[in-house]
């Protein structure tokens, strides 16, 4: 795996922890930070890279020094690409299979 996406994995893990401990829905994050949802969305889910603007206005809502932020993505890295806790998308509901 290439180093960006294990930065773009590590992102999305250190970004989405600060987030539930700051007891924040994707929305609400986005919304005080001054991003679109689908951006912080596809953030989240290492489907995009980031900025440090981004990460400075997400370290400043859940009350974060960036530093530490920055520190945690570091922490992060060495421990390799770990799944979202929330899939992206809409759920799928579950159908029922006819039986022939």
């Amino acid at each position: 795996m290439e180093n960006t996406q294990k930065l773009r994995w590590a992102t999305a893990w250190v970004v989405s922890e600060a987030r539930i401990s700051a007891g924040m829905t994707q929305d609400q994050l986005a919304g005080f930070a001054g991003l679109a949802t689908t951006r912080l969305r596809r953030l989240e889910h290492a489907a995009r890279d980031t900025t440090l603007d981004d990460l400075m206005r997400i370290a400043a809502v859940v009350k974060l020094d960036p530093a530490e932020i920055v520190r945690r993505i570091g922490e992060e890295l060495p421990r390799g690409p770990r799944k979202p806790k929330i899939p992206m998308g809409r759920p799928r509901k579950k159908t029922k299979k006819s039986r022939s």
